[in-house]
C-alpha cells in the first residue's frame, strides 16, 4: 500500500490529468476504496455503471463508497426533490402574476 501511495502523491504533484479507467478496475477489484476516491477526486475517472456492478460484487468499502457518492450526486434528482415537502416549487400555479411595470421611467 506504501508504494501505491508513493506514486498517487507523485502523480498528484504534476498536476495534469490522467485517464485511470483500467486502474480503477483494479482498485475495485483490490477494494482500496481510498485509491478509489483520489482517483474521482483527482477527476482522472468518471464512475460508470460498469464500477457501480463490479462494486457490488466486490461488495466492499468501493461499493458503499460509489453508493454514498452515487446519492450525493441523485440528489438533485426530480424525482427525489418531488417527494421533499420542504422544496419550494417554483412552477408553482398559485404564483401569480402581478404584471408589474418595471421601465427605466420611473421616478425613484
Amino acid at each position: 500500500m506504501e508504494i501505491i501511495n508513493f506514486v498517487m502523491q507523485k502523480l498528484e504533484s504534476l498536476y495534469i490529468g490522467f485517464v485511470c479507467d483500467y486502474v480503477m478496475k483494479e482498485v475495485i477489484r483490490n477494494d482500496l476504496m481510498d485509491i478509489a476516491k483520489r482517483l474521482i477526486d483527482n477527476r482522472w475517472h468518471k464512475i460508470t455503471e460498469e464500477d457501480e456492478l463490479h462494486a457490488q460484487l466486490v461488495d466492499g468499502e468501493c461499493n458503499s463508497f460509489l453508493i454514498e457518492r452515487s446519492k450525493a450526486f441523485n440528489i438533485n434528482d426530480i424525482n427525489t426533490l418531488n417527494q421533499n415537502e420542504d422544496i419550494i416549487d417554483l412552477d408553482d400555479d398559485e404564483w401569480e402574476d402581478n404584471n408589474d411595470d418595471f421601465s427605466e421611467n420611473d421616478d425613484w
